[in-house]
């Protein structure tokens, strides 16, 4: 999730996927990648319990204490399901909380990568758009105590006010220590601790001005065979800026045990079908209504080349910035699927704006949210 990203991890004894065999090399593989269509409850843990422990082979370490906060699922989708997959061609896995922001991961034999972020933020509805120019690698498969990798990559975000944020990044990820976890009244065993060191070099413009700061990021997780995330993460980051520093400390625990397939918690749901070309919002009715659409587009850049305006214009003279397009849908009692066109969504705009898809109808009300990169 972004670094990009983007949140997120009640967890009862898996001695069954880690058997207790302390004295033998410790080496996690490809069952820890998520299923699509599954979800991890992640829970937040109090910041004072950053405290990593003894590294090393056969260390225990030992969170009985250990202070619940806030809790939150986490869903696993399929990454060329969600509205920004054209984005992010090369995943195959995004999360998200909300169906609203989408991390993006790839997950396969050899490793689990990290891609990027997109989408926005309900709460307030801040945009949020952070791509790497190459994938960064998370984990590799299998790992064991010692190996290590070492990345120089970078990002660039758009969802810092009117700023966009380059940044230029080091990380160093080692399997440091392996051993047995406790986590208030569950013991796991055979687990691998993974330590990731990053220094982030941050340059904010917004075509006028540029402030520079700095981040540097300690992170510990422990993963275990057949637990698809980690049941435990200690992150604490310090950023400096002009001489100042802020230590940020976030924790959390994952409970694993709805691993299984769950029932779609999103009643509505925006999809781009790159097959088809079009944008596909799947809605769940308690009744056959009509649906009123109506799409718009608020502080979007208008095109201004008349060989690039589309069919919903009436005449570059008279088009309006925030003119709505409206469409009528019959849904049925049920689950539904409406189609909409590329053009219908995005017509004569150009990159920069958010997209709204407001749906009204008898009783009815949902608004929808599309970012442009």
């Amino acid at each position: 999730m972004q670094a990009i990203a983007k949140p997120y991890y009640l967890l009862i004894s898996f001695v069954t996927f880690c058997t207790f065999n302390a004295s033998a090399q410790v080496q996690i593989n490809q069952s820890v990648s998520p299923t699509i269509g599954s979800r991890t409850l992640f829970i937040s843990i109090d910041s004072a319990f950053y405290k990593p422990g003894n590294s090393g082979p056969n260390a225990v370490w030992n969170f009985t204490d250990i202070i619940r906060r806030d809790s939150t699922y986490l869903y696993y989708v399929d990454a060329r399901k969600t509205p920004y997959s054209e984005y992010f061609k090369w995943a195959n896995i995004a999360m998200t909380i909300d169906h609203q922001i989408f991390d993006y991961f790839k997950f396969d034999p050899s490793g689990y990568f990290a891609f990027g972020s997109m989408g926005i933020d309900g709460i307030g509805a801040q945009r949020k758009y952070s791509h790497l120019f190459h994938e960064e690698p998370m984990l590799q498969f299998p790992m064991s105590l010692g190996d290590s990798l070492l990345t120089q990559n970078q990002r660039i975000s758009e969802y810092i006010g009117s700023f966009t944020n380059y940044q230029s990044m080091l990380t160093a990820v080692k399997a440091d220590a392996y051993g047995t976890l406790i986590l208030g009244k569950d013991t796991f065993y055979n687990t691998l601790r993974i330590h990731e060191s990053a220094i982030y070099n941050d340059s904010f413009s917004n075509g006028q001005r540029s402030v520079k700061s700095k981040q540097i990021q300690e992170k510990y997780q422990w993963y275990c065979n057949g637990i698809q995330a980690p049941l435990l993460s200690l992150d604490q980051t310090i950023r400096v800026f002009r001489g100042d520093s802020t230590v940020i400390v976030s924790n959390s625990m994952s409970d694993s045990r709805d691993q299984s397939a769950f029932k779609n918690p999103f009643p509505v749901r925006l999809a781009f079908n790159q097959n088809e070309n079009v944008y596909e919002i799947s809605i769940d009715s308690i009744q056959e209504q009509l649906l009123r659409i109506s799409i718009q587009c608020i502080g979007c850049q208008q095109v201004t080349d008349p060989k690039k305006i589309k069919k919903y214009s009436r005449t570059e003279k008279t088009k309006k910035e925030n003119e709505p397009i409206v469409l009528y849908r019959e849904v049925k009692n049920g689950a539904n699927v409406l189609k909409l066109s590329e053009e219908e969504v995005s017509r004569n705009y150009e990159v920069g704006g958010m997209i709204d898809i407001i749906l009204e109808g008898k009783m009815y009300y949902e608004v929808l949210h599309l970012l442009i990169p």
